[in-house]
Order: structure tokens, then sequence, then C-alpha cells
């Protein structure tokens, strides 16, 4: 978001938009941890668009993005991690984008974790007197050289 007439300017949040989003990020993460995908459903709308990290190049549609979801969280034979740090939050009239990183994997059964750092944008809309998810995209950095993804990064 930016300022009339200069374009490099961000808008930052009003303390009680930036307050909502902390929350709302917050209590998705912990959806997430929970593995409740009920509940995901209430953070995304009906036409969220979504580029994730695995799988595909995007997803549209709530329905389509949870079907990722569920197969990710399948993938999860232990106790779920995700959990994000670097929140920052722009905001503007009815439109919020939050910047992150992210820690996304699980624990096996043997407890060691695999998990990795990514990058992740959320934008969302005030939609009927609510935030929810319009577009979420999360990455990970790559070895432009080898082709391999970088992991094991930490911020």
């Amino acid at each position: 978001m930016s300022t009339p007439g200069n374009p490099t300017t961000p808008t930052t949040a009003t303390e009680s938009t930036a307050a909502e989003i902390r929350a709302l990020v917050a209590s998705f993460a912990d959806v997430a941890r929970r593995f409740d995908l009920d509940r995901l459903a209430d953070y995304y709308a009906a036409d969220v668009r979504a580029f994730d990290a695995i799988n595909q190049l995007e997803f549209r549609g709530r329905d389509v993005y949870l079907r990722h979801w569920a197969d990710c969280l399948a993938q999860c034979n232990g106790p779920m991690i995700f959990e994000t740090d670097h929140l920052e939050i722009e905001s503007a009239g009815d439109l919020a984008v939050a910047h992150c990183l992210t820690r996304c994997g699980g624990v096996d059964d043997q407890g060691q974790e695999h998990t990795s750092w990514m990058r992740a944008t959320i934008v969302f809309r005030k939609l009927a007197g609510r935030w929810q998810t319009v577009h979420e995209h999360f990455s990970l950095p790559v070895d432009m050289e080898t082709g391999q993804m970088l992991g094991g990064l930490k911020p």
C-alpha cells in the first residue's frame, strides 16, 4: 500500500487494524497446529487465490485450497509446527497485507523436527465486517545455481 502521490512510501496499519490482523495470524497458526480444517475454512474468502510452496503453482477457491491443506496435514504424523516471526502489517481501508516468515513442518515418530522457514504474504479483505484471507503466498528461497530449495535458512 502506498501514500497517494508517493508510490514508495508504505502506509502502516492503524493500531486497531494491526491488532486485529496480529490476532488473526496467531489464531490461524493455532488452528493449523490443531489440524482443524473446519476452522481453517473460516479464515479464507470463498474466492481465495493461493500460491503455496508445494505441489502446484496456484490454488483458486476455498474448497480447492482446503483440500490442499488436508493433504499437507495428512503428511504430519506427529505434532505440527506452524509459527510466524518478523510479522509486519500494512493496511488501507478494507485491505490489509501481512508479511512474515513462517516456520512450518512437523515432528516424526522419533521426535525429530522436519521444518523449514518460508516467506509468507497474506492479503486480507474486510468482508461482512470481518477480515478474511483473499490471497496467500508461501515460498521457499532457491539456490539459482543448483535449483535446490534452501529450507535450512533461519531468520
